[in-house]
C-alpha cells in the first residue's frame, strides 16, 4: 500500500503540473508572507526539479550563480519600493513619528526580508504583479464603478423595505 502511495505522489509531483502547483504554492505562501513556508517550498521545488529533469550539477551552479544575482537586483527593487512606501505614509507625521519609521526600515533591521527576497525571488516578483493587479482592480471598482455597486446595493435595500442613510 505504502508503495502505491508513494507512487503516487512521486507521479503527482515528479512532473511538470506538479511542479508548477507547488510553484504557485509558493506565490501564494510569499504573498501571505509566510516566508518560511514560501523558502521551504522553493527548496522542495529545486530538488524536485532536479530529480524529474536530471540537470547536471555544473548547470545547476550557473544557473545558482545567475539567480542570486537576480535576487540580489530584485532585492535593491523591493527594499526601494519599501523605503518609498514608508516615506509615503509618513510625509506628514511628526519627527519623531519619521525617525521610528526610517529606523524601522533600516537596512540592519531588514536584512532577514532583504535575504528572503534574494532567495525567493521569483515568488515575491509574482507575488509583487500579482498584487498590484489586484491592487488595480480594487482601484477600478472603489473609482470608476462605485456608481454601479452602489446602485445595486440601493436596489436591494428598496427590495428589502430598507430606508438607507445617505452616508451608506
Amino acid at each position: 500500500m505504502i508503495e502505491i502511495i508513494t507512487a503516487f505522489f512521486a507521479g503527482v509531483f515528479l512532473s511538470w503540473p506538479g511542479l508548477l502547483g507547488l510553484a504557485l504554492l509558493g506565490v501564494l505562501f510569499e504573498h501571505n508572507e509566510a516566508s518560511g513556508w514560501a523558502i521551504f517550498t522553493a527548496i522542495v521545488l529545486a530538488v524536485l526539479a532536479y530529480f524529474t529533469y536530471a540537470v547536471p550539477l555544473a548547470t545547476i551552479a550557473i544557473f545558482a550563480g545567475l539567480y542570486l544575482v537576480a535576487g540580489l537586483l530584485w532585492s535593491f527593487w523591493r527594499y526601494k519600493r519599501l523605503v518609498s512606501k514608508v516615506v509615503e505614509e509618513n510625509r506628514n507625521a511628526s519627527d519623531a513619528a519619521k525617525k521610528f519609521a526610517l529606523g524601522l526600515i533600516h537596512p540592519k533591521r531588514q536584512l532577514s526580508t532583504i535575504t528572503y527576497w534574494i532567495v525567493i525571488w521569483p515568488f515575491s516578483f509574482i507575488g509583487c504583479l500579482a498584487g498590484d493587479f489586484i491592487d488595480a482592480i480594487e482601484t477600478l471598482i472603489t473609482k470608476v464603478f462605485k456608481g454601479v455597486y452602489n446602485r445595486i446595493y440601493a436596489s436591494a435595500a428598496k427590495q428589502l423595505g430598507i430606508t438607507l442613510d445617505s452616508t451608506e
